[in-house]
């Protein structure tokens, strides 16, 4: 104990009931040297049913708190960022989403293209918006024609003539080095396609179906990040996780999740000072429709909150935000 409490009179636990305590009214003494060297801790916890965080952190859905940069930073560190709502647009935040999917990945998907008549400045656009500069090129812009090159920041990166159509600096597909989706995507083997990589000193590397048409890329930077951030929350395809805020009523979340889900989403948090049944309602309308979504209801103050959740919807809520306490706008 500490010394200046050894005198004083200890109080029953039912006198400090109904009491409020501030952070500087408690002390926390340690009393044992730990049995343990610091990088022996693990805290590995389960943020929702399936989401497990190796740093458990989680940014709040509140309005401005988080978009692509904190929740890429975030996920990288071991924990999850929550992309607020409050844009002009729909668009707006899933385009946050997808700078986060865009970020890190084993096999990135559903690609940018850019055709052969695009320019050098449409490869600067690229870069500026999602942070990269590989970019496909097809017949006509679009992953259902097929590859006619590539365009890397080897490419383009000393030019100054943004007008410069791109078919004259991309790398033609004839000197182009690729591998198979049978190879890779279809056994999903990533050691494959890296092997590659390194052997030849690439960027990017293609992954083209049995009619040349690109279904996938895996780049080196990704190698690079998997090795600096260990502790990353990612998915199966080694994407960075990242969860929406949407509304707290069904007729508004609908579009929102709808879009999300293509954008790749790992979960949404119905963001509402105060769980109501509405909440359930879209809960339940996420897992009939997207089983795969995980889903965080809340907040809540009381076990009496939490049993009337479990009793009405546990089966369609992945995770329960808990605890109400002063901000500098409001009580939530």
């Amino acid at each position: 104990m500490h010394p200046d409490l050894e005198n004083k009179p200890r109080r029953r636990a039912s006198s400090l009931q109904g009491r409020e305590f501030w952070y500087k009214d408690i002390t926390l003494i340690p009393n044992r040297l730990p049995d343990f060297e610091r990088d022996e801790v693990d805290l590995t916890t389960n943020f929702t049913k399936r989401t497990v965080l190796k740093t458990p952190f989680v940014s709040s859905p509140m309005d401005t708190v988080t978009e692509a940069e904190m929740a890429i930073l975030m996920a990288l560190m071991g924990g999850i960022g929550v992309i607020h709502y409050n844009f002009t647009t729909i668009n707006e935040q899933i385009e946050e989403v997808e700078k986060v999917k865009r970020f890190q990945a084993g096999f990135v998907f559903n690609p940018v293209v850019l055709s052969p008549q695009n320019t050098i400045k449409d490869v600067y656009n690229i870069n500026e918006k999602y942070g990269f500069f590989s970019t496909p090129i097809t017949e006509d812009g679009t992953l259902n024609s097929k590859l006619v090159g590539i365009v890397t920041r080897r490419d383009v990166r000393y030019r100054k003539d943004m007008d410069t159509r791109l078919k004259d600096v991309m790398t033609p597909r004839e000197k182009l080095i690729m591998a198979k989706k049978l190879e890779t995507v279809d056994k999903n083997d990533l050691n494959f396609a890296n092997e590659i990589l390194r052997k030849h000193n690439l960027d990017t590397l293609p992954i083209i179906d049995e009619n040349d048409k690109v279904v996938a890329l895996v780049t080196d930077s990704d190698i690079k990040k998997n090795e600096q951030f260990p502790l990353a929350t990612k998915n199966e395809n080694k994407q960075l996780r990242v969860f929406i805020a949407v509304e707290s009523r069904l007729n508004l979340a609908q579009e929102r999740i709808a879009k999300a889900i293509l954008a790749g989403i790992d979960g949404i948090v119905i963001d509402a000072s105060v769980v109501f049944k509405e909440q359930l309602e879209i809960a339940k309308w996420v897992k009939e429709n997207f089983p795969n979504l995980e889903v965080v209801s809340g907040n809540v103050d009381s076990a009496e909150m939490v049993k009337k959740i479990i009793e009405g919807g546990f089966e369609y809520c992945d995770a329960i935000k808990v605890g109400m306490g002063p901000g500098a706008a409001c009580i939530t």
